[in-house]
C-alpha cells in the first residue's frame, strides 16, 4: 500500500509555452540544473509532472515566490540569446493549502488549484492565491498587483487573484485600459492627435498664402479625421520587434520590446508637445502682438447717399442703391471699419460739409458721388476724400451702359479699399470680388426693395419692400443679398405690427440667405435681431457673436448683442458691450439711443437723459431722440418737460402719441390721453399696450365703460397672439394680466400675475401686480406690492399721480411711503 502523507505547504505549478501553446518538449527547459539549483536554493523540492505541469513544494510561500521571479528573470536571460521563434515561456502558478504525497507525487486541492492560477498567468508570468498575498505581502518585498475576485478552474468558489509585477516578469491584462497601454495604443493616439492638429494649424498659416481653394483644407481635416482610427487598431494588432513588423499575438510576452517602443513614442510625443506650445505662443502672442504693434486701428470711412442728377426722380432709388450696396460690400472688408448705413445716410439732402460729416461720424474718409441715369446709359462720378489731411485720393467718372452698373460698383469698391488699404487680405478681395446677381433686372427689383426699407416703417412701404425682393427672388433664386432684404422686411413688419406671420417668413428668408452666402453677417445680425424679439436668447447669441467675428469693426452686431444680454437678465454683460458699441461707433446716434434705453431701464435716469439728449443733437430733425428724452422726464415725474420733448419731435411716431398720451393720464386730461393713444393706434393698430393704455384712459372718462372693455379685449387677443411667439416676454405677461382683470378675468389675471412674480422681482413687475390686486379688490395686498414697486425702485411720482391708487391713500402710511427719497 503506497505511503500517504498530509501537510499544508506552498505549491508551485509551472508550465513551458513556445508561442502562447503548451509544448511537452518544452518541459525540459525546466529541468535544466541552473533551475534545479534555484528551486533547491530556496527550500523547494520538485515532484513528478502532473500532466504538462512541473510541481514544486515549498515550506515558505517567501522562497516559493522569491524562487518563482529568480526563474523568470533567468528564463528571460536564457530567451534573449536564442532566435524568437525557438524561445520558451514559463506560467506559473502559487498556492497555499493542504497537500498529500503519494507514490513521489504531490496530489490535493491545493495543487489543482495552483494549476489553475498557472492557466490564468501570461507566458512569463506569475499568478497567485490571496491566501498566498497574506502571507509574503509585509515580508517578501514583491510587487504585486490585484487581478480581482476571479473563478480559478479546480475551485469551488471564485478567489482572489494576484500577479506579480517585477522586472523580467510578465504581467497580464487586468484591464482594457491596461492593455492598451502596454500595446502602446494610448501613446500612439496620443501622438497622432498631437501631429494632426500640428498638420492642421500648418496648413491653416500655409495654404491661404497660395489662394487654395476651402476644399483643400476640408479633405486634409477629413483624411486626419479617419485617420484616426486606423492608427490606434494598427498600434493594437501589430507590434514593432527587433525583425520589423509582427502581430501583437504572435509575439512572446518576454520578446516584446513594447517597453522600449514606449519610451521612444514617450519621447516623441514629449517633442511634438513642446513644438505645439512653440506654436501656440508664436501664433497667440509673437505674431498677434507684432501685428497689433504694426498695424493700425481699422481705417474708417463713411458712404454717404449719392445725389441723383437724373432728370427722373423716380431715380433716386437706383443713386440710394448704389451707394447702399457700396456701403454693404465695403462693411464686410474686415481692414474697414465702415460708419452705419443710418449714420451715413442721415446726412442724405442737407447742406454740410466734408469736414464737419466725418467729425461727427468720427471717420478718416468719406466716399461721396452722384448718379445721372439716361434711358440705358448712367454716369456715375465717385470720390474719396481723407479727411485727416483734406486731400482727395481718388476720384473716377464711370460713363457707361447700364449693363455695366455690376462691374463699376466693383471697381468702385476696389478702389476705394486698396486706396485706404494698400494690401487687402485674399478673403476680402474675394468678396469685393463677388457679384451678388448676374440678373439686371433681378438687381434693379432688389435696389427697389433697398428704397422701401429706407423709408419711416409703414405696413405699406413694408408690404412694398416685401413684394419688390420676392421679384427679384423669382428671377434669381440665388439671390443671397435679396433674400437678405426680404429678412429685413419681414422683420420690420413683425416689429411694427407684431404679426406672427411676418415672424415666421422672416427666419426663413434669413436662413436661406445665410445658406447661399455665409459672409453675409448683416443678416446674422438680423436672425440674431429675430431670435432675440421672440425670446431664444441663447440662439442670438451665438448668431451675434458669429456676426461680431465675421466684422468687428461693425457697431450694429455690437449693439443687438448688448441688446440681448439686456432682456436675458445680464445687466454686466450688456453694459460692456454696449461701452464697446460706443468706442466702435460713437458718432453714431444709434448707439446712444440704445445705450439710453438700456439706462432707462436700470432707472438710471440722469445718464439716460444725457444719452438721448446726445441723440437730439446728432439727429436734431428725427423724432427718435426728443422721444426718449420725453419718456425719461416722465419716468422722474418732470410732466411738463417731457410734454415739451415729446411736443418738439419734429417727425411724431406712434412712441410719441402713445407716451405723450401717458403724459395726459397722469394729469388727469384723461380725454387728451384717449386722443393721443388713438392716434398711436392708427399708426400700428397691432401693439397691444397701445389698446391698453386706450382703456385705461376710457375708465376714467364717462359714458366710455363700454370703450374702455372693447379696448382690453382687443389688447388681449393681441397680447396672447405675442407670447406666442416670445412667451418670456414678462413685461407683457404683466400687461395681460392687468387687462385679464379689468375685463372681469379674475383668476386668469392671478394666474398671470404669479406667474410673472415667479419669474421677475423688479418694480415693473410689481407694479403691474399692485394693479391687479387694486381691481379686484385686495387692497391690502395691493399695498405690500406697492411697497415692493417703491423698493424695487419705480418712480414715485408716477405713484402719486396714478388715479388707479386713489383708493389707497387713506392707507396707513401711504404718503410717507411716496415721500421717502429713493434709495
Amino acid at each position: 500500500m503506497a505511503e500517504i502523507s498530509h501537510r499544508i505547504a506552498t505549491v508551485l505549478a509551472v508550465q513551458a509555452v513556445g508561442h502562447g501553446e503548451p509544448v511537452a518538449e518544452a518541459n525540459l527547459e525546466f529541468k535544466r540544473q541552473s533551475f534545479l539549483d534555484l528551486i533547491e536554493e530556496h527550500g523547494g523540492r520538485s515532484f513528478n509532472p502532473s500532466g504538462n505541469h512541473e510541481i514544486v513544494e515549498f515550506a515558505s510561500p517567501v522562497d516559493a515566490i522569491h524562487c518563482a521571479v529568480e526563474i523568470q528573470q533567468a528564463m528571460l536571460a536564457e530567451n534573449k540569446r536564442v532566435p524568437l521563434e525557438k524561445r520558451v515561456l514559463l506560467r506559473m502558478g502559487l498556492h497555499i493549502g493542504d497537500v498529500r504525497e503519494t507514490n513521489s507525487k504531490l496530489l490535493g486541492e491545493c495543487v489543482e488549484t495552483a494549476i489553475g492560477l498557472e492557466a490564468l498567468a501570461v507566458p512569463g508570468g506569475i499568478c497567485l492565491s490571496g491566501s498566498v498575498y497574506e502571507h509574503i505581502k509585509h515580508k517578501g518585498h514583491i510587487g504585486v498587483e490585484h487581478a480581482g475576485e476571479m473563478n480559478v478552474a479546480n475551485a469551488h468558489d471564485p478567489i482572489a487573484v494576484y500577479q506579480v509585477v517585477e522586472p523580467g516578469v510578465e504581467k497580464g491584462q487586468l484591464s482594457l485600459w491596461t492593455e492598451l497601454k502596454r500595446r502602446n495604443v494610448v501613446r500612439v493616439g496620443i501622438a497622432y492627435m498631437v501631429v494632426a492638429w500640428l498638420m492642421i494649424q500648418v496648413a491653416d498659416v500655409i495654404l491661404p498664402t497660395f489662394d487654395t481653394p476651402r476644399w483643400v483644407m476640408q479633405i486634409l481635416i477629413s483624411f486626419l479625421f479617419l485617420g484616426f482610427p486606423v492608427a490606434v487598431v494598427l498600434a493594437w494588432v501589430y507590434e514593432l520587434t527587433p525583425v520589423g513588423l509582427k502581430r501583437s499575438d504572435d509575439v512572446l510576452r518576454q520578446a516584446s520590446i513594447h517597453w522600449l517602443t514606449g519610451r521612444r513614442l514617450d519621447g516623441a510625443i514629449i517633442s511634438l508637445l513642446v513644438m505645439a506650445v512653440v506654436f501656440l505662443v508664436y501664433e497667440n502672442y509673437v505674431v498677434k502682438g507684432i501685428a497689433n504693434l504694426n498695424a493700425p486701428e481699422p481705417v474708417s470711412v463713411a458712404v454717404l447717399a449719392f445725389k441723383n442728377l437724373s432728370r427722373d426722380p423716380d431715380d433716386e432709388y437706383f443713386a440710394d442703391g448704389l451707394a447702399d450696396e457700396l456701403l454693404s460690400v465695403l462693411g464686410r472688408v474686415r481692414e474697414l471699419k465702415v460708419a452705419s448705413r443710418t449714420a451715413s445716410f442721415y446726412y442724405k439732402d442737407k447742406d454740410v460739409d466734408i469736414g464737419t460729416i466725418a467729425s461727427t461720424l468720427m471717420v478718416g474718409h468719406v466716399l461721396s458721388g452722384s448718379v445721372r441715369r439716361d434711358g440705358n446709359r448712367v454716369r456715375i462720378t465717385a470720390t474719396l476724400d481723407d479727411t485727416e489731411t483734406d486731400n482727395l485720393m481718388w476720384s473716377e467718372t464711370y460713363d457707361q451702359e447700364f449693363e455695366q452698373i455690376l462691374d463699376i460698383q466693383s471697381d468702385i469698391a476696389q478702389s476705394v479699399a486698396t486706396s485706404i488699404v494698400p494690401v487687402l487680405s485674399p478673403e476680402s478681395r474675394v468678396m469685393i470680388d463677388a457679384r451678388p446677381t448676374e440678373n439686371l433686372e433681378a438687381y434693379e427689383f432688389y435696389l427697389r426693395g433697398r428704397e422701401y426699407l429706407r423709408q419711416p416703417a409703414e405696413e405699406i412701404t413694408l408690404a412694398s419692400a416685401v413684394n419688390l425682393f420676392d421679384r427679384a427672388i423669382d428671377l434669381d433664386s440665388r439671390f443671397a443679398e435679396a433674400y437678405a432684404g426680404l429678412c429685413e422686411a419681414h422683420m420690420s413688419a413683425y416689429e411694427f405690427a407684431r404679426a406672427p406671420d411676418s415672424f415666421q417668413l422672416a427666419e426663413a428668408a434669413c436662413h436661406r440667405a445665410l445658406t447661399l452666402d455665409d459672409s453675409l453677417w448683416e443678416v446674422l445680425v438680423a436672425l440674431g435681431e429675430l431670435y432675440r424679439e421672440s425670446g431664444r436668447f441663447e440662439s442670438a447669441i451665438l448668431e451675434l457673436e458669429a456676426a461680431i467675428e465675421a466684422q468687428p469693426n461693425a457697431v450694429t452686431p455690437y449693439l443687438a448683442l448688448a441688446q440681448t444680454y439686456a432682456e436675458q437678465g445680464n445687466p454686466e454683460l450688456a453694459e460692456a458691450m454696449f461701452r464697446k458699441a460706443d468706442k466702435t461707433e460713437s458718432g453714431y446716434w444709434g448707439v446712444h439711443r440704445a445705450f439710453g434705453n438700456f439706462l432707462y431701464r436700470q432707472s438710471r435716469f440722469d445718464e439716460a437723459i444725457q444719452r438721448h439728449t446726445k441723440v437730439t443733437e446728432l439727429a436734431p430733425d428725427s423724432g427718435i431722440g426728443f422721444d426718449n428724452l420725453g419718456i425719461n422726464y416722465l419716468q422722474i415725474g418732470e410732466f411738463q418737460k417731457a410734454k415739451d420733448a415729446f411736443n418738439a419731435s419734429p417727425l411724431p411716431s406712434r412712441w410719441t402719441y402713445m407716451n405723450r398720451g401717458l403724459v395726459y393720464f397722469y394729469l388727469g386730461e384723461f380725454e387728451q390721453a384717449a386722443e393721443d393713444h388713438v392716434s398711436a393706434i392708427e399708426i400700428a393698430p397691432e401693439v397691444h399696450a397701445s389698446w391698453g393704455f386706450l382703456g385705461d384712459d376710457y375708465r376714467f372718462i364717462d359714458g366710455k365703460e363700454e370703450e374702455a372693455k372693447n379696448a382690453y379685449n382687443t389688447a388681449i387677443e393681441l397680447a396672447e397672439r405675442h407670447l406666442r411667439i416670445n412667451p418670456t416676454d414678462w413685461r407683457s405677461v404683466g400687461q395681460l394680466g392687468m387687462y385679464y382683470a379689468y375685463t372681469g378675468r379674475s383668476e386668469e389675471a392671478l394666474a398671470r400675475i404669479g406667474q410673472l412674480l415667479e419669474n421677475n422681482s423688479d418694480a415693473t413687475s410689481y407694479y403691474f401686480a399692485t394693479r391687479v390686486r387694486m381691481q379686484l379688490g385686495d387692497l391690502q395686498g395691493a399695498y405690500e406690492n406697492l411697497k415692493q414697486t417703491v423698493e424695487a425702485g419705480w418712480p414715485r411720482a408716477l405713484l402719486a399721480n396714478n388715479p388707479d391708487f386713489a383708493p389707497l391713500r387713506s392707507e396707513p402710511g401711504y404718503a410717507a411711503l411716496l415721500a421717502e427719497p429713493q434709495g
